[in-house]
């Protein structure tokens, strides 16, 4: 018997457990997620030429999804309309999660979260 042959069993019983664990272990992480929305942090404007303000964004608060324009009516930055991103922190329970896009675009909020969205 060859070496690979004697390790076969060894590796289908770490290959069983592995697919045990995980099935044990996603119901729980999916169950931390709710589907209400709670802003943490939102900043608005030129993150690298630290000219940035912070928007509120408390309507999408107890929601199941929002999503925000992304242009200047956030609030006054003094960052250049072309250097101007929004970034949100949000979470659904004990998860976080961050979304950011350009000025122009939309940042999509979900809980449960909803991953490439943004």
């Amino acid at each position: 018997m060859t070496r690979a042959e004697q390790a076969k069993p060894a590796v289908d019983f770490f290959v069983c457990m592995l697919a045990a664990l995980t099935f044990t272990v996603a119901p729980g992480a999916h169950a931390a997620e709710s589907a209400k929305i709670h802003v943490v942090e939102a900043k608005y404007g030129d993150f690298l030429g630290d000219k940035t303000c912070a928007p509120d964004l408390s309507r999408c608060d107890g929601l199941a999804k929002c999503s925000v324009d992304v242009t200047d009516a956030l609030c006054k930055s003094g960052a250049a309309p072309d250097q101007a991103r929004l970034q949100i922190i949000w979470d659904c329970g004990e998860l976080k999660h961050a979304g950011m896009a350009a000025r122009g675009k939309k940042v999509i909020v979900t809980c449960p979260y909803q991953p490439n969205l943004n």
